[in-house]
């Protein structure tokens, strides 16, 4: 029964998926390598330099795409095991895509590996930005691993 549900809400994320055609990278012109000065003129970054962490600009968009619809495929079809390895594929292009960190808990949702799919959807919640359907899939997610959790004690 539980398959049964992970597999309806598999379907059901899927379906309402925000994945669409991304626009095709464009090709960047090499970088020259500027000139080293020596080791003695190099100035010290200070803390004002130092700029915070945002997400870059990914020129791997249409292969975390590819990666991700197949990772629902799999999913979809019960090969949990073989998903979470294209989905681990895709995280390692774009770890910052909320996608990946929803497919991978919801495999282990599937697997019962609760601990881990809750860690995950953790993750993945602060990546969701403003997007409500997103955050409501995580959260779907989380009420159900809870509740797994529950049930088993």
């Amino acid at each position: 029964m539980r398959y049964l549900f992970v597999g309806l809400l598999a379907v059901l994320l899927a379906g309402c998926s925000t994945l669409g055609p991304y626009p095709a990278p464009q090709p960047t012109p090499p970088a020259t390598a500027p000139e080293e000065p020596d080791d003695m003129s190099r100035e010290q970054p200070s803390g004002r330099d130092i700029e915070p962490v945002t997400r870059p600009a990914s020129l791997s968009r249409g292969a975390v795409t590819e990666l991700l619809e197949q990772a629902w495929q799999l999913h979809r079809f019960g090969n949990f095991q073989r998903s979470i390895a294209v989905a681990e594929r895709a995280l390692r292009l774009d770890r910052y895509e909320s996608n990946v960190y929803l497919i991978l808990a919801a495999n282990h949702v599937a697997t019962e590996n609760f601990q881990l799919a809750e860690h995950l959807i953790r993750q993945g919640l602060p990546l969701v930005g403003e997007d409500r359907q997103q955050e409501g899939r995580f959260m779907l997610l989380l009420r159900e691993v809870e509740k797994a959790r529950t049930v088993g004690k």
